[in-house]
């Protein structure tokens, strides 16, 4: 799934975004993109279920 997280700025953000899914699902991969504000997720964890992880962390997700 592609996201657009808007509030994402630095790599602490990156670090922060990667971290938290990958707690929801150690077999997650994602791939931040800092200038496009742009994050692919390949999980098995749902749409709702990866916008309520960032959302915990402080970052509002919304899919492309």
């Amino acid at each position: 799934m592609k996201l657009h997280v808007e509030n994402m700025t630095c790599g602490h953000c990156e670090k922060a975004i990667k971290q938290a899914i990958s707690s929801a699902d150690h077999n997650a991969q994602v791939v931040v993109d800092l200038t496009t504000k742009q994050v692919d997720v390949e999980t098995a964890l749902s749409l709702e279920q990866v916008q309520s992880v960032l959302k915990e962390e402080g970052y509002t997700a919304t899919a492309i």
